[in-house]
């Protein structure tokens, strides 16, 4: 089980805050899993899909087309957005790795809240409020994607980046399989086949919310950048100026700020 989920040589070939890291990782992980599946369903209801199959003939047909046509473009648009905002910030992803790392999930969690709320606003507003929502998603994916070799790479002490990575995706894969099986059970458990209930749904995804993002936190809290910014090149010098002290990587990181700007 160590060989399949960690690096190789663990512990000594990691930091001594890797699996600190990896325990509130893989919280976020199932916690954002499970809330994936209330929001899916949540859209497939506001889509109308899960309506349609109540209807027969030319209706069935039509109705589906419908909805796969407003699936496509909100797809669409999502994408187009995610890639306008890679482009924006560009190279600041290396410059602060922890800041657009959580930065990207508030941006998942909004997404997740515009989507969970579809049924409610009704058919008229599914693209704007999906395509919205898709943007948000990308933005995510973006920013977890280009952030996530700087933070493994503060954990690789044996030249061991790639093995590092190559763990990481094996235990998001682990903890996103257990968080959809939960969000399948709940909602069966829930009745939410064919008839959505936003009173049943919308408490548990403001739980699954919370622990998603203060996971999150907990595990970027746990990630010793050894690269300097601006921030914490100032944290450094301040702390230099005052008493002559040297602060290493970690105790520059325990003062890094990364929840807001």
């Amino acid at each position: 089980m160590i060989s399949v989920f960690l690096p190789k040589n663990y512990p000594l070939s990691v930091s001594s805050n890797y699996i600190n890291y990896c325990k509130w990782q893989a919280l976020q992980y199932t916690a954002g899993s499970f809330s994936g599946v209330l929001t899916m369903q949540s859209l497939l209801h506001a889509a109308g899909i899960t309506s349609q199959l109540a209807l027969g003939g030319n209706e069935y047909f039509l109705a589906f087309l419908g909805g796969a046509l407003a699936w496509v473009i909100k797809d669409g648009l999502g994408q187009l957005g995610g890639i306008l905002f890679a482009s924006k910030v560009n190279t600041n992803f290396d410059a602060d790795p922890k800041f657009w790392r959580m930065g990207g999930e508030y941006a998942l969690v909004a997404s997740a809240l515009l989507e969970v709320t579809t049924p409610i606003t009704g058919p008229s507003w599914f693209i704007a409020q999906a395509s919205l929502a898709n943007i948000g998603k990308n933005v995510s994916c973006f920013a977890a994607s280009a952030t996530r070799a700087a933070m493994n790479q503060s954990f690789a002490k044996s030249d061991n980046l790639a093995d590092v990575t190559a763990k990481a995706t094996s235990q998001a894969l682990a903890c996103s399989l257990i968080g959809t099986t939960l969000g399948i059970f709940v909602s069966s458990a829930l009745s939410l086949g064919t008839q959505f209930v936003f009173a049943k749904v919308f408490p548990i995804f403001c739980v699954l919310s919370v622990i998603q993002l203060f996971s999150l936190y907990k595990a970027v809290s746990n990630v010793k950048l050894k690269v300097l910014n601006k921030q914490r090149f100032l944290i450094a010098c301040s702390q230099y100026l005052k008493d002559r002290a040297v602060l290493d990587p970690s105790k520059v990181s325990e003062r890094e700020k990364f929840v807001l700007p």
